[in-house]
């Protein structure tokens, strides 16, 4: 039998212990949750933390104090190894209902290290916590606490999921951990979701195209229900930006996991613009030779033929298709490539900007409408001059095409691929107006006195394609 039964046995046949089987596993259980918490230090401690102490007393009556001592005596050292029954469902009811009196939450996000990894025997301490959200599949929606811990000499504070150096300045960064060795993805501040649910939102978006709206009702809805009503500023709900924000950081960090990479993002910019930078980053990676199969040729999309000289030629052939229906996207200057500046709905070009500004003034005073109406009308406001010179009236009323501003909310049409005859997608592009021969332009293998482009690019494009890919091989 296991040591850690037999112990159990000892417990329950002790009679010092007042505390029946139910109690004991109840007992092992919340433990082992909040394992992190009791054992701070790298020691076991001889006596329980009174917070501890205090939520056994009133979780589990009629148990004694003087019980909780001679069971943390005889099962101390096997609750972290313990492999035998526990009551998970039982004891998330009880930390939910009791836990936030004595600071307690149905988990406790320590960071993976208790010492620092720049300043080595450094202890981490001044530990701060934060509650916060962990939207699980099967469990709910659990109250919880995020523990942060510092170290002194580096000035870095370690939390749950990244470290922090010298968090105050502007240029801070976060470096964040193998997402192998977390259960929990940390969305937003105060918001962390189960690795399993981010999964199940992603393939729900691949598979059914639901979108993270509907993700975020389907979720408070159906499984999102807490398990009790806990007294806290934070929103038991699921908000749609959380699903999100949530979706992006999983796929940062399995991006860094699969290129043995560490993701490092800015610490002070505000939450909306969190992933911009490196998603911004990783798309210009994953363009072009990024792609796995940017390099692929085979017999049924790729044919050599000699023409009348005898010079060895090639064709390749695809075709493209739209696949999807069109996405919501941003109000902004038709046909314009800028980026739109923050809090603004143009870029900044003086011209496009100032349409903005016209837009705005025409929503700020209703006696403007007076002016739209004259305008529409016709009808003069000032007296009419004669026009000086011999210019024709029909040049004089030439004007620059006016600038369309688009307000209110519109789709992009489809998504185009770009398909080998083989099935390959070697390209890709988002069509914002009609699907049409004149809409796709394609870089073929144009022929210019002999040359073959396509042959003798094809060499530089290996080297590249090659640097992205160091672990696939190219026959």
């Amino acid at each position: 039998m296991d040591e850690p039964l037999i112990n159990l046995a000892h417990a329950l046949a002790s009679s010092q212990s007042q505390a029946n089987f139910k109690n004991i596993i109840l007992f092992v259980t919340v433990l082992r949750r909040l394992w992190n918490y009791v054992v701070f230090e790298d020691e076991i401690p001889d006596d329980l933390p009174q917070a501890i102490v205090s939520f056994l007393l009133l979780t589990l009556k009629p148990i004694s104090e003087a019980t909780l001592d001679y069971l943390w005596t005889v099962l101390r050292y096997n609750i972290s190894s313990w492999s035998g029954p526990l009551s998970e469902t039982d004891v998330d009811h009880l930390l939910c209902q009791y836990g936030h009196t004595y600071s307690l939450g149905a988990e406790m996000l320590y960071p993976p290290n208790r010492r620092c990894i720049v300043c080595p025997g450094e202890k981490l301490r001044n530990a701060v916590f934060a509650a916060c959200r962990i939207y699980t599949l099967h469990r709910g929606v659990l109250p919880a606490y995020e523990v942060s811990l510092y170290c002194r000499q580096c000035k870095t504070r370690y939390h749950y999921a990244y470290s922090v150096s010298n968090a105050s300045e502007p240029n801070a960064l976060r470096y964040y951990y193998n997402q192998g060795t977390l259960p929990y993805i940390h969305a937003q501040e105060s918001s962390f979701l189960e690795d399993i649910l981010c999964e199940f939102f992603e393939r729900t978006i691949a598979i059914s195209h639901t979108s993270t709206t509907d993700l975020a009702m389907m979720y408070n809805e159906t499984l999102g229900h807490p398990l009790q009503a806990v007294d806290t500023p934070l929103l038991p709900t699921l908000a749609q930006s959380t699903v999100m924000d949530a979706f992006f950081m999983h796929a940062l960090l399995r991006r860094a996991a699969r290129h043995k990479e560490t993701l490092t993002l800015l610490h002070n910019v505000p939450q909306e613009n969190h992933f911009d930078t490196a998603l911004e980053y990783y798309n210009q990676l994953m363009a072009g030779t990024g792609q796995p199969h940017y390099t692929h040729a085979c017999l049924d999309c790729l044919k050599f033929l000699r023409d009348e000289s005898g010079n060895l030629k090639s064709i390749r052939a695809g075709t493209t298709d739209g696949v999807t229906i069109g996405h919501p996207c941003c109000s902004k200057i038709l046909d314009c490539e800028q980026a739109v500046e923050s809090d603004f709905i143009t870029c900044t070009i003086p011209t496009h900007r100032a349409e903005e500004e016209k837009m705005c003034q025409r929503s700020e005073a209703a006696f403007l409408d007076l002016s739209r109406r004259l305008n529409k009308s016709n009808v003069p406001r000032t007296p009419y001059r004669k026009r000086k010179g011999g210019k024709s009236k029909k040049k004089e009323m030439q004007e620059p095409p006016a600038l369309r501003l688009q307000t209110t909310r519109t789709f992009t049409h489809n998504e185009q691929l770009f398909i080998l005859c083989c099935g390959i997608i070697v390209a890709r592009s988002t069509f914002f107006a009609a699907e049409g021969p004149s809409s796709v332009n394609l870089v073929g293998n144009l022929e210019r006195k002999g040359k073959q482009p396509f042959l003798q690019s094809l060499k530089a494009v290996k080297e590249e394609w090659i640097k992205m890919h160091p672990e696939e091989s190219i026959v």
